[in-house]
């Protein structure tokens, strides 16, 4: 079963946006967003069916990520969800943190590739460095 039938179906989602549309309201950064039930209904039904993400919430950075999401998570709270449904729909917007801010997880930093490449840079960095430091090694 997914977030979405867990949750209630679209009555909950309902509920959940009014809330959420509600709380952000407290949030200078969140006022400017324009029609933003039909935004957060749609998004809300991405996360929460699994479907590809449809660019209907795009924020500027982690900071604002993360901001947008507590208050989903307070949101949820107010409402009456336990703790473990919670943290599921925490967790599946998480899966989505590169979509909604425009981020190409291929160029970043840290994925796999780089971490590995970074990894076995290093084992041949302190192998060279060792055999320079124990000259009998040549």
């Amino acid at each position: 079963m997914n977030l979405y039938n867990k949750l209630g179906g679209e009555t909950a989602v309902d509920a959940i946006v009014d809330s959420l549309n509600k709380n952000l309201l407290n949030h200078t950064e969140f006022i400017r967003i324009h029609n933003r039930k039909p935004l957060l209904k749609s998004f809300l039904y991405c996360i929460l069916e699994k479907t590809p993400y449809q660019r209907t919430i795009v924020l500027r950075d982690d900071i604002q990520f993360d901001l947008f999401k507590h208050t989903l998570e307070i949101s949820l709270k107010d409402l009456g969800i336990g703790r473990v449904i919670i943290r599921q729909v925490g967790n599946a917007i998480e899966k989505h943190r590169d979509d909604i801010l425009e981020r190409d997880p291929t160029r970043s930093l840290w994925n796999e590739h780089t971490l590995v490449t970074s990894v076995v840079g290093v084992f041949l960095l302190a192998t060279v460095v060792g055999m320079f430091k124990n000259r009998n090694s040549f």
